[in-house]
């Protein structure tokens, strides 16, 4: 099933067995672009072990929009633009920063909105991957 049909696809299965943080995002965000150095700092810390990141751009514009948007502040995290889709399929993020964090089979387990502190989201992360 996917979880985000737009200019790119991901699928939550392919992520079983792994703790997956979802960062739904705007690039024309500054409060979403300044998170993104930190996320990238967080995935490179838990390099190797069972955790994965992906990002759902939800802007409405084209992806070489939103890619300009991230030029000084690139993802080192895949992401897809989910736009108008995205946005349909999940209604419940209404604020951008949101963070879903998934356990390994697939759940959502907890949920960030706005600018969040990433010391919160790393200890839920090594919770869940005891």
């Amino acid at each position: 099933m996917p979880l985000v049909i737009g200019e790119g696809q991901a699928a939550i299965s392919d992520y079983r067995g792994k703790v997956l943080l979802v960062n739904f995002f705007g690039g024309s965000s500054e409060e979403c672009r300044e998170e993104i150095a930190p996320l990238n700092a967080l995935l490179a810390e838990l390099n190797g072990k069972p955790f994965a990141m992906i990002g759902v751009a939800m802007d409405l514009k084209p992806q070489i929009y939103v890619a300009d948007d991230l030029r000084d502040s690139q993802p080192a995290f895949p992401y897809v633009l989910g736009g108008k889709i995205a946005r349909q399929a999940f209604p419940t993020v209404r604020v951008l920063p949101t963070k879903w964090l998934m356990d390994r089979s697939g759940q959502v387990v907890k949920r960030y909105e706005g600018a969040t502190s990433l010391m919160q989201v790393r200890a839920d992360i090594d919770e869940l991957m005891k």
